[in-house]
């Protein structure tokens, strides 16, 4: 029985990594493009803005997949007998993890960012 509540831990941490991972993201590219804004304007800024997204994607997809889709771990780990994820097994500090995350997005807003305001 609990097997199924850490797997819903490990994905609620996962969760909130990608939730977190977005925030951090859209607001880097909001003040990137405020930035643009105003040296060149608001639509110069839009155009360069998604110029430079799409360049970045359109790169970092070709590094993922410049090993043929592999994604092998480090030959440590491939010998027999040897399991790398062991150690980590049980361990979710969900709570843990969302207090740090708010943290660092009530931090970015009060001192950067203004993407939730």
């Amino acid at each position: 029985m609990e097997a199924p509540t850490k797997d819903a831990q490990a994905g609620l941490i996962s969760g909130l990594t990608g939730v977190f991972g977005l925030y951090l993201t859209a607001s880097m590219w909001f003040e990137f493009q405020a930035a643009l804004t105003n040296m060149v304007g608001a639509s110069m800024a839009i155009i360069i803005s998604t110029s430079v997204f799409l360049i970045y994607q359109s790169r970092k997809n070709v590094k993922e997949t410049a090993l043929n889709g592999s994604y092998e771990l480090h030959e440590s780990f491939n010998r027999e007998g040897v399991d790398p994820l062991a150690a980590q097994r049980g361990r979710h500090p969900v709570v843990f993890m969302a207090i740090i995350y708010l943290f660092i997005v009530v931090l970015s807003e009060m001192t950067w960012s203004d993407l939730l305001s």
